[in-house]
């Protein structure tokens, strides 16, 4: 076999193969993969090298795929090549929950293998290990250790998302880490998400609005909040983080928002009930509506929201109506109410009619009615009374 070398020094004996590249001329002496003798015998050898060349007469180069192999990046590399990216792209509160996910569930489980050599196999298995729920040891902002819960499908549909962007970037004509059209997330589980529709219920209206209002005394900022979250359908964080040089009248402006992409403030209409709760509350010099405790520390707002309402759900009796139904209540009472989806639409900020229907439904007691009311039309008709009327 021409070219095929045994080279021999003080660090053992391997297998080389002497050859020049087809395209440029320049000479290559390559070590064969496992390529050390005597693991690999000289028949094992000849045979490796035959196909070498054989590409080599195709116009390939091995010996320049190897050393491009060497140099991509592993995934745990790429993964903070990507944040460094996004951290230029994302709003703050998303590129931390990227780099969460990234740290906890992407690279323990894939973070050692090239990124090239990520298979749908190893994706399936990430996922997998994202979606076991499971308590791990933690400490509170105070010290306090405590248990925290990870894993769950939403954490496993995240992931996934997370995996997908990572490896479509990979593959762009800056990086070219894997070829086209390789995305291993392509294929892989997809957890799906069930629909919610909880919403609050006329029964326990009164029980959440007398806990609501036995909590106010402690904490009144917090408690105004969940109001006006309910009253006027809005989010969480985008309405404790507002700063009262934003409320214009009964509007909060906010010029930066989750759903921003075309640079549009997103307008928050507050209804009387929710300004008069606003006129209560005391400033206390942050510049923020709900005051510093809540404006300053965006990433914890919602848990600081979500602790106080867990204690009120329990007092009301509730204890599975999250803050994230009263959004879902009050699209439910305004299409309860005859109003059109589009004008709910609006007042949330979402453009897709679509996004608006996983929001609202009628309320059951509106429901029955609409389904009466259909039932004794459908009966004059069938009965001929509309005809007699006529």
């Amino acid at each position: 076999m021409r070219g095929l070398e045994l080279h021999a020094n003080a660090g053992g004996k391997s297998w080389k193969l002497y050859y020049r590249n087809p395209s440029c001329g320049t000479r290559r002496r390559p070590k064969l993969p496992g390529g050390d003798f005597p693991n690999m015998p000289i028949e094992v050898a000849r045979k490796l090298a035959k196909e070498w060349l054989q590409e080599i007469a195709r116009g390939n180069d091995p010996s320049a795929e190897r050393t491009a192999y060497r140099g991509t990046p592993t995934v745990s590399e790429a993964c903070d090549a990507w944040l460094t990216f996004c951290a230029t792209r994302d709003k703050p509160r998303t590129y931390t929950e990227k780099a969460r996910r990234v740290r906890l569930y992407i690279k323990p489980q894939l973070g050692k293998l090239k990124v090239c050599d990520v298979r749908l196999a190893d994706v399936d298995r990430c996922l997998e290990h994202a979606r076991q729920v499971r308590s791990v040891p933690a400490k509170t902002k105070n010290g306090k250790p405590t248990k925290l819960r990870m894993g769950g499908a939403t954490t496993a549909r995240h992931v996934r998302s997370d995996l997908s962007g990572l490896f479509r970037w990979c593959e762009h004509d800056d990086n070219r880490w894997r070829e086209r059209n390789s995305n291993p997330v392509r294929d892989a589980k997809r957890f799906s998400k069930p629909k919610r529709r909880r919403h609050m219920r006329e029964d326990e209206a009164p029980a959440v609005a007398r806990a609501l209002d036995a909590m106010a005394v402690q904490w009144p900022e917090r408690v105004a909040a969940l109001w006006i979250i309910l009253l006027a359908g809005t989010r969480v964080t985008e309405l404790v983080t507002a700063k009262r040089a934003w409320l214009e009248g009964n509007t909060i402006v906010r010029p930066d928002h989750k759903t921003d992409q075309d640079g549009d403030p997103r307008v928050i209409v507050l209804p009387d009930q929710a300004v008069a709760i606003l006129a209560k509350l005391n400033d206390d010099g942050s510049g923020f509506l709900f005051g510093r405790d809540l404006g300053e520390d965006e990433p914890r707002a919602r848990y600081k929201i979500r602790t106080v309402w867990a204690l009120a759900r329990e007092k009301a009796g509730c204890p599975d109506l999250r803050v994230q139904d009263f959004r879902r209540t009050f699209a439910s009472a305004a299409k309860s109410a005859g109003r059109d989806l589009d004008q709910v639409g609006e007042l949330f900020g979402h453009r897709e009619r679509e996004t608006v229907q996983s929001y609202a439904f009628l309320f059951d007691e509106a429901a029955t009615r609409v389904a009466q009311d259909t039932a004794d039309q459908l009966e004059k008709r069938m009965r001929g009374e509309k005809e007699q009327q006529e």
